[in-house]
């Protein structure tokens, strides 16, 4: 029987039939049963498993380098995996062709055809954004849903800038002299030379650096395509059309559709041999490219006038606002459909306590969607429409915000396969997200640089890392957390490095590793290094906790204590460091048996905790640790009231049925006796 037979199984999901097919691989359109939803399953083909394993670590790269993307004109990724010698990506399913069967259906005008290429182009621009070169751009890997939502596909041949172009070494110069010797039809070649022949930037046909100006002009060979029929350089080989691009010899068109002259002239930029001389990048682009608003005749806005003075209102059609979208990136992150997915799996569980921890996590990831859009918006605004913020800033921020939709993406998609230990941690792991208001663009934010497109990857993989951790999958977190520490080891940036190493050292503490003191010691080195303040105390604190406290090196974690103090001193002060810092010092004080100074110090935490998060795992935590105090310090009373204040806060917030607040009604009834 066929492996890939409709009624088969690829890991979890079913067959249902086949959608197409490509060089590297067929698309099934299957059924995933643990979420009871359609999807696009891609299977890479059995014969193009090669033994160095390179077509296998693409077909993976496409998942990753998808997965990394949220924007409504990019298809998500919800599941890479592989099954014996099959790999496969599980992506979202869209009821309609490609735009290269869209446009095939029926004679279509230049604004239609217009708008659909600008609708896939603001998903490319957004790949370019997060540093992702595609390099196989053309009209059969964009997709055309039924609804309308145009998307860009099949990020197989896709990049990091700055990676190197060559896969190996073996098979380069054989692969590129039998392509530029075919045809140079809509074939994806393996090896060296990636991409489409018939859509290829010269610079690429040429197997130099390829960049997103390479993807500018495969959009702008496909749109001249779609507008002219005919692609803009004439050649059935490669070596013909390179001849072309030297000689800049474009074809004769017949303008049949009426496409605007200023359309041409966009068009005609984008398709410069010489990188250099195209666009800067795809959001320049599609800025020329975009109709202007149109614009009434005379006529009309004197009928319009005199309809005005009679009373009857006339509704113009409102120019599109340049950041009406923001709302969109949250899909597939905590949206409607992921929201839904989630409450089915919590109640699957059969625990009596789900439904209220599962609201719980719900008002947090509300807030924090909320609160993520308000903020993208404000930004775009700042820069795209008041004009009063930089466009450095505002790549700032948007890294910032990027790190955000990691995390809400990440706990959405544990939720949506959510087990008991899920089910348990969801509402302190959607409380303990990213802090509010980080990305509002204060003084913390204005001190950094923008994020290279290596190190935009290692934030991504310490995003996702920290929503697990929140969650306390320590162990999934682990690789994630060891590959970016390795990554950033690399990068020579030293901020980098410092934040990876400080979440390795919080996975390895968590895990009772011996490694923790030390390798939250190179966090501090490398922070100091990379000036990044906020790292640098956090170390400090994590030392505090492990070697002060823990290790009973006393004198040593005071010493750490004092040095995050005059750090916080410097910042101009940061109150919820500032509390960790208290928190740290009081366990301290604690195992030093200094009752007095470790309250003290607990207080400090409290009182910041119960006005900023009230009702937070912090809060019950220090709350816990206090009673401990008390009651060392013989204040039975006060370390009752302590424990009743607790489990009060604890049972509010998760029912009274969850087993955090089962247990601490248990402490409170023992500390009773």
């Amino acid at each position: 029987m066929d492996p890939l037979a409709r009624g088969s199984s690829v890991g979890r999901y079913l067959l249902l039939g086949p959608l197409g097919a490509g060089g590297m691989g067929a698309v099934h359109l299957a059924y995933d049963p643990e979420l009871d939803r359609k999807v696009a399953l891609k299977v890479l083909r059995g014969d193009l498993l090669d033994p160095h394993g390179e077509l296998r670590a693409r077909l993976l790269r496409e998942g990753q380098a998808m997965a990394r993307l949220a924007h409504p004109g990019v298809i998500p990724v919800h599941d890479v995996g592989t099954v014996g010698d099959q790999i496969f990506l599980a992506m979202e399913y869209m009821d309609g062709g490609t735009l290269a069967s869209f446009l095939r259906e029926k004679p279509r005008g230049w604004r239609e055809t217009l708008r659909l290429f600008l609708l896939a182009g603001r998903g490319l621009a957004a790949a370019h954004r997060a540093g992702l070169v595609h390099r196989d751009f053309k009209p059969e890997n964009v997709l055309v849903a039924k609804d309308g939502r145009v998307a860009v596909t099949d990020f197989g041949l896709s990049r990091l800038e700055g990676d190197d172009e060559e896969i190996s070494n073996s098979g380069v110069r054989a692969a590129r002299d039998e392509a530029r010797r075919g045809r140079a039809g809509a074939v994806t070649f393996a090896g060296a030379l990636l991409g489409s022949p018939a859509y290829m930037a010269p610079e690429q046909m040429r197997g130099g650096e390829s960049d997103a100006r390479s993807d500018l002009f495969s959009f702008c060979v496909a749109l001249h395509e779609a507008l002219y029929g005919v692609r803009p350089y004439a050649g059935e080989t490669m070596n013909q059309l390179l001849e072309a691009f030297r000689a800049g010899r474009l074809v004769e068109v017949k303008n049949t559709k009426g496409v605007p002259a200023r359309l041409q002239r966009a068009l005609l930029q984008g398709l410069r041999a010489a990188p250099v001389e195209r666009p800067r990048d795809m959001d320049a682009l599609l800025d020329a490219l975009e109709p202007p608003p149109r614009t009434w005749p005379r006529w009309a806005a004197l009928g319009a006038a005199i309809l005005l003075a009679g009373g009857v209102v006339v509704a113009q059609r409102a120019a599109p606002k340049p950041c009406a979208d923001i709302e969109a990136q949250l899909g597939g992150a905590w949206d409607a459909s992921r929201r839904q997915a989630a409450r089915a799996a919590f109640l699957a569980t059969g625990l009596d306590y789900a439904p209220g921890a599962l609201d719980s996590a719900e008002r947090a990831l509300d807030e924090r969607a909320a609160e993520w859009v308000a903020t993208g918006r404000d930004s775009c605004e700042a820069t795209r429409v008041r004009g009063d913020q930089s466009e450095e800033l505002f790549a700032l921020r948007s890294d910032c915000l990027r790190d955000g939709l990691l995390e809400l993406a990440t706990l959405g998609e544990r939720f949506a396969r959510a087990d008991a230990a899920t089910v348990r941690a969801a509402a302190d792991a959607a409380q303990g997200l990213s802090p509010k208001g980080r990305c509002q663009g204060g003084p913390g934010l204005r001190t950094r640089s923008p994020l290279s497109p290596e190190a935009r990857a290692v934030r991504d993989l310490l995003a996702k890392a920290g929503a697990l951790l929140a969650l306390g999958a320590v162990q999934e977190a682990r690789p994630l957390l060891d590959r970016s520490a390795h990554d950033a080891a690399s990068l020579g940036d030293a901020r980098i490095e410092g934040q990876a190493l400080l979440a390795l050292a919080l996975a390895e503490h968590r895990a009772n590793e011996d490694s923790a003191g030390e390798t939250a010691q190179a966090a501090a080195l490398r922070a100091e290094a990379g000036h990044d303040d906020e790292t640098l105390v956090r170390a400090w604190d994590l030392l505090v906790q492990i070697e002060g406290a823990e290790r009973r090196h006393f004198d040593d974690g005071r010493r750490w204590a004092t040095y995050a103090a005059a750090v916080l001193e410097r910042m101009g002060g940061a109150p919820r460091l500032e509390a960790e810092r208290q928190r740290a010092l009081g366990h301290l004080y604690a195992e030093e048996s200094r009752g007095k100074e470790a309250l003290a110090a607990l207080t400090l935490a409290e009182s910041f905790y119960a006005n900023a998060l009230p009702g937070s795992r912090e809060l019950t935590d220090v709350l816990r640790e206090t009673a401990a105090v008390l009651s060392r310090e013989r204040r039975a009373g006060d370390a009752l009231a302590t424990l009743r204040r607790r489990a009060a806060l604890l049972e509010a917030r998760l029912g009274a049925s969850h087993p955090d607040a089962v247990h601490a009604r248990a402490e409170l009834a023992m500390a009773t006796r």
